[in-house]
């Protein structure tokens, strides 16, 4: 059997912890490496990381200054000594046979990677979201089912998955290590949020193989007694979002897509972004007035593809209902009614969470019907 590295960065993670490593502990896939890395915990989290590697052998613990989530994963992928590598949260669960699994069928189907699907974990009611049909795609095949579904996702008409949802996330993965050194594969943060989606992306621009797994193994929690339950401000939000862009045509010109798809896709991404960029006033809390919002909106936002937001909205799946009602309000130049609209929607996806119908809510928006 061949060793696993699950790469664990941890800051002021106390709460969950303890438990998160001895669920991983206790897989059934024995040859697993646990190695956490404190980034600059200020509570008792290195303390916990420490006394596992003094009781468990397979548990390596780091610690260092704070240096945020990304450069700490980049670190862990420098330490790992597994020939596979994994990422788990700190506060998360993964079901003890998930590395057995994905292990197998890398294996099987001599894969780069293998991906599982994905559920949330609120408290402690477990509530499925991602699930894919059980597949293996070769490299012509990856382009337009798996890059696709995260690039243009949301939007009909672009190909991807036949059924099921990809996200942006890391944690459902197990990768070859040898992958992300042979071409040099880094977390890289741009905005704030990107570092996942931009490690997937490369990582299947490079990829010959790729495993799906039907079943739901990892699940994230999601705190909804946290302060707001948002993310916080980006100053300079829209020229990061432009440097970031500038790097995503790089992977994307590595994994073969043509410059006409690729604008297409510069469309698709400046509408969200748009979305994006209203979120990220609703972040602004008490650093902005409600009028200083409303008027970054109408001149930064609106004035920036107002015609893309009325054309494209139209080509989302009928259920997004956020992304098109802020789209339709940006394309008519209505500032202050996108913005409440998405108040409004955040607090009622907040209260929504709690229940199971929510979840069944997002799930039902990425089915594609015939």
């Amino acid at each position: 059997m061949e060793k696993i590295s699950v790469i664990i960065p941890v800051y002021n993670g106390e709460n969950y912890l303890n438990e998160t490593i001895s669920n991983i502990l206790n897989s059934t896939y024995k040859e697993i490496e646990l190695v956490l890395l404190d980034d600059g915990s200020t509570d008792n989290s290195l303390r916990i990381c420490q006394k596992a590697s003094d009781e468990d052998v397979r548990v390596r613990t780091f610690h260092h200054e704070n240096v945020g989530i990304a450069e700490t994963r980049n670190e862990g992928m420098r330490l790992a000594t597994g020939s596979y590598i994994c990422f788990c949260d700190q506060d998360d669960r993964v079901d003890n046979s998930m590395y057995e699994k994905l292990y197998e069928r890398i294996k099987r189907d001599k894969s780069d990677l293998a991906i599982c699907g994905t559920g949330k974990l609120i408290g402690e009611n477990i509530q499925e979201f991602e699930k894919f049909t059980d597949a293996v795609y070769c490299k012509e095949e990856i382009e337009e089912k798996l890059l696709y579904e995260i690039l243009f996702d949301g939007y009909k008409g672009y190909g991807g998955l036949d059924e099921g949802r990809m996200g942006n996330s890391i944690w459902k993965c197990i990768i070859k290590k040898e992958l992300t050194i042979n071409n040099d594969i880094r977390f890289k943060r741009f905005i704030d949020y990107e570092d996942d989606r931009t490690f997937l992306l490369e990582i299947l621009s490079c990829a010959d193989r790729v495993s799906l797994l039907s079943e739901c193994l990892y699940f994230w929690r999601i705190n909804l007694r946290s302060e707001t339950y948002r993310r916080k401000y980006i100053s300079d939000m829209k020229e990061k979002m432009k440097e970031y862009s500038c790097y995503e045509r790089k992977i994307l010109t590595r994994a073969g897509m043509s410059s006409e798809m690729f604008q297409e896709y510069l469309r698709v991404e400046r509408c969200n972004n748009l979305v994006q960029l209203v979120d990220n006033e609703y972040c602004a809390a008490g650093n902005k007035s409600l009028r200083e919002k409303v008027l970054f909106i109408r001149k930064e936002v609106c004035s920036w593809g107002a015609k893309d937001c009325g054309e494209y909205r139209k080509k989302l799946k009928s259920k997004l209902i956020k992304k098109k009602c802020v789209l339709f309000f940006l394309a008519n130049r209505c500032a202050l009614a996108a913005y409440l609209f998405d108040v409004f929607y955040k607090k009622v996806r907040r209260i929504g969470l709690k229940y199971d119908f929510w979840t069944k809510i997002e799930q039902k928006a990425s089915v594609k019907k015939s």
